[in-house]
């Protein structure tokens, strides 16, 4: 039998997979601790369905149906100390809850020109109040509080709480009237930088009948918007009114601030919608986004020859200008033959000399006689957050060596290499980047593991341990607010001890899972067979909350802080790096509350308020989904921590051995 020689770009592929073996945790000269990243490729199917692709800001606005107020108690002349929230209400349903520590022992009554009504009563002036108590835990703080409910005409309101708290002592209140109208508010610009503008175009909708208001739907009717006040908080802490509040043609208002500053910023938008009938709802937005600063993509790439692999791989060197030479950032590019779509390409990489490189199989990228290679929607991301960084809409490079159209071994007659041989994501190029030395962590390498993560600023991993089998590990960085970057680097190297690893992640944990698979070379890539990555109840587009909980974070002095991935922008920005390859190894499931019958249905009563049914009181069943993910659906009675209506659904035992049985190791 005559032997046949092994085609270039495979051996080439066989000697990268040999090096990086040795490199999953390298360390540089000078003794920083380093990282294998992937370099990915997309099919122009991802393209062209808009998967790797940066969405418009209006397809990923914040909603908001209720009032959220913020108070400070103040000392009353008999002694005691009082907080006042006041608002307008359009008539109808109310519900009003506060929102503090030791909130349930404060005595709230309603105060307005027809009267007073003391809401710990079981009657008022108007009518009963149905009062239920409440958890709190959503905002990090243990005590209970209570919600009120009672019917009450239009007019103006002030919800006074009395306490023995100190004065100065921080307060806030949740009013919802249950009208689905909603004020709407969404960025100008993908691109904030400091120094720049902040725009905001705020708008009134109405959900059309039978059609939900899910992110991004379209399907609720435009309503005409006032804006009261807009103010925003920077990252220093300072707080600014906005310089600008125009109203537009559409029934639309242009919300401007100007001088903007780096970091996480929280905007405050009070104002209402009108009605089909012409009435007015009060709602409130409070929109988190990122400011970044110094960088920007230049006019200028080039391509040529791998200095590691040789002809049969591409660099595709970015001009970058950035005050941190030595950055670690995202960078993604799509490949175009003149006006043929080859594919996209994109990962994370260290700037060096100006220069961010990305990698790609030279097949990829064969051209036909005439063509041009062009890079079109060209970007740059943060790596901490992933928060747009510049875009330019076409480049075309310097092309350093041939490209011209041939058929070549391992290619098909088209010029691509088989996606068997090559993959569609993760191509090898032993690219590093630095991350933080947790070495103390990574004892000596040992098993195959099922690795079980938490989420956001958890106290304690919530994965029961007897629900598992005895090959499952429980990771565990208690009450943090880490990227999802961060967060991956940290599961990576925690988790350095075992051979291999599949990944069940809650919440947070199901994204860091996805980020870690998609950005970097780990144990994942080891594993099999069964299903790589599994998560529950993770908002991988993000939840209402992240804006929500941040800025009564702030006020009330509790939780971890803003975290820009979990918002719906951030989140968008983040998937949009995402191929499907990655995708469709991550398996999804969504909860939600049990339905009673003639009773106010809800997971936890304080986030109940701020999310689009199902919902399981973080998550929102369509964020907890992708498109090019295995939705494994929707299962009602459970909610998304212990503390809240229904049990924690990290405690369903049917689900945990469906996974623990089918999660490669």
């Amino acid at each position: 039998m005559v032997s046949r020689p092994m085609p270039r770009p495979l051996a080439a592929l066989c000697a990268c997979f040999a090096t990086l073996a040795a490199t999953l945790h390298a360390t540089a000269d000078d003794g920083t601790p380093r990282m294998a990243v992937k370099r990915l490729f997309a099919p122009p199917a991802d393209v062209e369905r808009g998967i790797v692709c940066l969405p418009d800001p209006a397809a990923t606005p914040t909603r908001s149906r209720v009032i959220v107020l913020a108070d400070e108690f103040t000392r009353e002349d008999g002694g005691g100390s009082v907080a006042r929230f006041r608002f307008t209400h359009g008539g109808g349903l109310l519900r009003v809850m506060p929102l503090g520590e030791e909130a349930a022992l404060w005595k709230a009554r309603l105060a307005f020109d027809g009267g007073v009504i003391p809401l710990a009563e079981a009657g008022g002036l108007v009518g009963k109040v149905t009062e239920r108590f409440a958890s709190q835990s959503i905002l990090g703080i243990e005590d209970a509080t209570r919600m009120y409910e009672l019917e009450l005409p239009a007019g103006g309101y002030t919800l006074e709480c009395r306490s023995g708290r100190a004065p100065g002592s921080p307060a806030a209140a949740i009013i919802s009237d249950g009208a689905e109208s909603s004020l709407v508010g969404h960025l100008g610009s993908r691109v904030l930088r400091a120094g720049g503008p902040l725009e905001l175009v705020v708008r009134g909708e109405m959900p059309a009948h039978g059609v939900a208001m899910d992110l991004g739907s379209g399907g609720g009717f435009r309503r005409p918007a006032a804006v009261d006040r807009a103010t925003v908080t920077w990252a220093d802490g300072t707080t600014e009114a906005a310089r600008a509040v125009e109203p537009l043609g559409d029934g639309s208002v242009r919300v401007l601030f100007s001088d903007a500053r780096a970091g996480d910023a929280i905007v405050r938008i009070d104002g209402a919608v009108q009605e089909s009938g012409g009435a007015w709802r009060q709602r409130s937005i409070d929109y988190s986004t990122r400011v970044v600063d110094g960088a920007t993509l230049g006019r200028h790439a080039t391509v040529e020859p791998s200095e590691l692999l040789g002809e049969d791989w591409i660099d595709c060197a970015l001009a970058v200008e950035l005050a941190d030479a030595g950055a670690v950032v995202f960078a993604a590019a799509e490949l175009w033959a003149s006006d043929r779509l080859l594919g996209w390409i994109g990962g994370l990489a260290e700037v060096e000399s100006g220069l961010v490189r990305l990698g790609v199989a030279r097949a990829r990228v064969a051209l036909n006689e005439g063509e041009r290679l062009v890079l079109r929607n060209v970007r740059l991301h943060e790596r901490d957050g992933f928060a747009p960084l510049d875009v330019r809409s076409s480049i075309e490079p310097e092309v350093r060596m041939s490209l011209v159209f041939k058929e070549q071994d391992g290619a098909a007659s088209d010029g691509t290499l088989d996606p068997e041989v090559l993959g569609w994501a993760g191509l090898p190029g032993i690219a590093t980047v630095p991350v933080p030395d947790i070495s103390s962590f990574v004892p000596p390498i040992g098993a195959h593991a099922l690795v079980l993560t938490h989420g956001y600023c958890a106290d304690a991993n919530p994965w029961p341990a007897a629900q598992f089998g005895p090959d499952a590990w429980r990771y565990e960085q208690p009450n943090q607010n880490l990227s999802h970057d961060a967060f991956a680097i940290d599961i990576a190297t925690r988790a350095a001890q075992f051979k291999s690893y599949g990944l069940i992640g809650h919440s947070q944990g199901g994204c860091a899972s996805l980020h870690l698979y998609t950005y970097y070379w780990s144990g994942l890539d080891w594993a099999g067979p069964g299903r790589l990555m599994q998560c529950v109840g993770a908002p991988l587009e993000g939840t209402a909350l992240a804006g929500n909980l941040a800025a009564l974070g702030q006020v009330l002095g509790i939780q971890c802080g803003a975290n820009y991935d979990l918002t719906y922008d951030g989140a968008a920005a983040w998937l949009s790096g995402i191929p499907t390859a990655s995708r469709s190894k991550l398996h999804t499931y969504t909860t939600t509350f049990t339905n009673v019958p003639f009773f106010y249905d809800y997971c936890s009563i304080a986030s109940d308020f701020l999310l689009t049914d199902p919902e399981d009181g973080v998550t929102e069943d369509f964020s907890g989904h992708i498109v090019g993910g295995v939705n494994m659906g929707l299962r009602t009675g459970w909610c998304h921590v212990s503390g809240m209506r229904d049990p924690a659904q990290t405690n369903d035992s049917s689900r945990n051995a469906t996974m623990n049985a089918e999660g490669a190791r």
